[in-house]
């Protein structure tokens, strides 16, 4: 991996740069003028003001009704920003969960969860007593107009296990490329995916989908599919 120079690596970056930018902006805009969200909070690097061009994002959003609000919300973004590939939090509400995107970089993924309004605001309590700043934006009432297609997605255990793999090689390789560390877990995870692309075929328009993902993903850190774990 470390053989591709820095020169993959700078290209990356920037890439990845602009498509985080893009993908920043662009939702805050779309949530901003959403009725049906009340809350807004951004945590994380985002939240704290120390991202850089590996992060992802990282929301929280209050809600009238999150069950049937989530539904649209995503709706508009997957409009704005068509998704590729989703991942649900298995204990949050539906539509929450780790969301890629077609057009961007596979690094800045959206992390979002949804809650009813009051919820938010105690789990926004406990982001600000763990320390690191949040911004917060609240109390919309704009009307929402939106009557976008609604986004649908069937999960099964193949992509769930290639969205676990692919979740901790962005983990790790933020580490390696930010500290310099890691390096080993890292080859491990790309080498397992690699591997998990190697082993299985996929059998459906959302596998297909993450085949894609994790494609692009080995791509952008350089990594080739005949390396190994002892080959790294």
């Amino acid at each position: 991996m470390r053989g591709g120079g820095s020169q993959l690596m700078n290209q990356s970056a920037e890439y990845a740069k602009h498509d985080l930018e893009t993908l920043r902006t662009g939702l805050l805009d779309l949530l901003l003028r959403c009725g049906c969200v009340k809350g807004i909070c951004v945590f994380g690097s985002f939240g704290s003001g120390c991202w850089d061009e590996w992060s992802d994002i990282d929301l929280m959003l209050g809600c009238h009704c999150p069950e049937s609000d989530a539904a649209g919300v995503i709706a508009a973004i997957n409009a704005s920003f068509p998704i590729l590939a989703y991942r649900p939090f298995e204990d949050k509400s539906p539509r929450s969960g780790r969301y890629w995107f077609r057009d961007l970089s596979p690094f800045n993924k959206l992390d979002v969860s949804f809650h009813e309004y009051e919820e938010w605001r105690r789990l926004v309590e406990e982001e600000k007593r763990k320390g690191p700043p949040v911004s917060l934006l609240r109390e919309m009432e704009v009307p929402s107009c939106w009557e976008e297609t609604p986004f649908e997605w069937s999960f099964s255990d193949t992509q769930r296990q290639l969205a676990d793999i692919l979740h901790r090689v962005s983990r790790y390789w933020r580490r390696y490329i930010r500290q310099g560390t890691d390096h080993d877990k890292l080859c491990i995870e790309l080498n397992a995916a690699s591997n998990f692309l190697s082993s299985r075929t996929a059998s459906s328009p959302e596998e297909r989908a993450w085949w894609d993902l994790a494609e692009r993903t080995l791509s952008a850190t350089g990594w080739k599919r005949s390396q190994s774990v002892n080959g790294k």
